[in-house]
């Protein structure tokens, strides 16, 4: 019987949905939808609602947390037992970050081999920061069935739509309130991943401050990646790099050809909707995770139970490796 799955971003003042139908051997992309906070409403909450009425109740939802909550770290570990890595990862992140593992909820996913060791790009996630996030989806009616970060999707979703071509890619998620970065090396693999918390765009249309901090991130990320490789191409992709404005002027401070998602062959993946590809490139990539025969997804689990650890063994945790 064909599944409705619905998957969702949140992004400032807006929530953004892709809508798809998933049969047992494919997944038929329906409708990208938007709606935007309105001046008197206090959260995304009933922007949410109208969403999920705009779409029809789906049978199963995906929904991305903020990437500015989450923590990011590329780790080498020595195995490649799934449950030697789920006991140890959370251990092996916790050296990088201020907080226990106790209060945070900590995930992983395998993104490939180098030499013996297993790469795994792990995140984190403050316990509190996840729970805010599954109520503020309640009081909308939606219980998520997977809470995922969508820059890794959108990783996956631009390894399949290279149409054939090597070479290293930086993606770069230009969205009103935040920025996400994931580079990706010559076979597509994930080698670092960044998200810059500021706004693009001031409320006047002019350039706000935010914009040099993105330019410097994305600059430092190019440099630091061509000083031993070819310099990555520059792929832009979310609302703001549906902008020609944005993208010239990215063009420009950079000094490198600027590319966005919808130059790529999107539509045996994303059909009709690969027209709406860099706007709702986030949304659409996490549906095309949930398609039969895609690769591996990475779900954040809303039972927010504690990833598994030597003396309790392994549980259930919000990213599956």
């Amino acid at each position: 019987m064909p599944q409705r799955i619905l998957a969702i971003e949140l992004a400032g003042d807006s929530v953004r949905g892709a809508l798809g139908e998933r049969n047992w051997n494919s997944l038929t992309m329906i409708e990208a939808l938007e709606e935007r906070r309105q001046a008197e409403e206090t959260d995304l909450a009933p922007a949410l609602a109208r969403l999920l009425e705009d779409s029809g109740k789906p049978d199963f939802v995906v929904s991305a947390i903020p990437g500015e909550l989450v923590v990011k770290r590329m780790l080498s570990l020595p195995f490649k037992d799934q449950r030697r890595l789920t006991q140890t990862v959370p251990f092996a992140l916790e050296e990088h970050l201020p907080l226990g593992v106790d209060e945070s909820v900590v995930a992983f996913s395998r993104v490939g081999r180098e030499d013996e060791n297993t790469l795994v790009m792990a995140a984190m996630v403050r316990r509190e920061d996840l729970k805010r996030h599954l109520e503020l989806l309640a009081r909308a009616g939606i219980d998520p069935a997977k809470v995922t970060l969508s820059a890794l999707a959108l990783a996956a979703l631009l390894s399949r739509v290279r149409n054939g071509h090597g070479g290293a890619h930086l993606l770069v998620d230009l969205d009103h309130d935040s920025t996400s970065m994931v580079l990706l090396d010559h076979v597509g693999m994930p080698r670092a991943i960044r998200t810059v918390a500021v706004q693009l765009t001031a409320t006047n249309g002019n350039s706000a401050p935010g914009g040099s901090a993105i330019l410097g991130a994305v600059r430092q990320t190019l440099l630091a990646h061509s000083s031993e490789h070819a310099q990555p191409e520059l792929v832009l992709t979310g609302p703001m790099a549906a902008t020609p404005d944005v993208r010239r002027r990215m063009a420009e401070a950079l000094g490198v050809p600027v590319h966005t998602l919808d130059e790529f062959d999107c539509a045996p993946f994303l059909g009709r909707l690969s027209a709406r590809s860099t706007r709702f490139a986030g949304c659409l990539a996490m549906l095309l995770a949930e398609a039969p025969g895609a690769p591996e997804s990475s779900p954040l689990s809303s039972s927010m139970e504690r990833p598994g650890c030597p003396s309790c063994g392994s549980r259930r945790s919000w990213v599956s490796g």
